[in-house]
């Protein structure tokens, strides 16, 4: 897999290398932070590197404001969390007004830092985004399911500021397996209540025909979101 990748990556230079056309262009991108901040970074400086005319606009927000907001075509390309499993590039019914253009499934997976400790006789302390995010909803949803009391002790949209919250012991929260920073632990279901499941992942544009620019960023970002993530260390329940 390491040699495939390298010998992909070599042909995608020579190609950026010897293509006499420059594609110029912007793209509005619109991608949740969690994801803004594990996968941009990554593709960002490559994508700039290989193509210094296009512009890219990005903006941050829940997937549930970025689907709305696509349709509108305020974006032109959103990376979008889906409550629910999709088949792998399999197309997106059209009548929602949504071309899919990649897709995968990803573990949903509680998250803490060994500062936390759950204590039995109290709520399940939360750190969670907004009303709206999928995450949020569907840790709530186990843990009703379970009976497991719970308390949201933290609201906020970016994942640095749930990322500095956890850190420092407040909470536990809901992520995307691929999104986890490494600085945060995966751990078991809190108090033996069931997993998360899964959920979708996809690049979703308002039209079915995209811009040259557009193709392009879509091939980068689908090359990095299927490629295995690391795993992080699993942490066993305070007692």
């Amino acid at each position: 897999m390491r040699y495939a990748t390298q010998i992909l990556q070599l042909n995608d230079n020579a190609l950026s290398e010897l293509s006499s056309k420059a594609i110029v262009g912007k793209i509005r991108f619109g991608i949740p932070s969690e994801f803004a901040v594990y996968l941009l970074p990554k593709i960002i400086a490559r994508f700039a590197r290989e193509n210094p005319q296009i512009t890219l606009e990005v903006m941050c927000d829940l997937s549930r404001h970025l689907n709305d907001d696509i349709k509108l075509k305020k974006y032109d390309l959103i990376l979008s969390l889906l409550d629910e499993n999709y088949p792998f590039d399999q197309p997106r019914p059209s009548h929602i007004g949504q071309h899919k253009h990649f897709s995968k499934n990803d573990r949903l997976v509680w998250v803490s830092s060994s500062r936390y400790v759950d204590d039995s006789d109290e709520p399940v302390r939360l750190i969670v985004a907004p009303e709206g995010c999928i995450y949020r909803k569907r840790g709530i949803q186990h843990l009703d399911a379970s009976n497991i009391p719970w308390q949201i002790v933290y609201t906020i949209m970016d994942l640095s500021g749930v990322r500095a919250a956890i850190e420092a012991g407040l909470g536990i929260t809901v992520l995307a397996e691929s999104a986890v920073p490494k600085s945060l632990i995966i751990i078991p279901p809190p108090r033996e209540s069931e997993e998360l499941g899964t959920m979708g992942i996809a690049l979703l544009s308002a039209d079915g025909a995209m811009t040259e620019a557009c193709q392009i960023l879509t091939h980068f970002i689908r090359d990095h979101l299927r490629q295995p993530h690391d795993l992080k260390t699993s942490l066993k329940p305070s007692p």
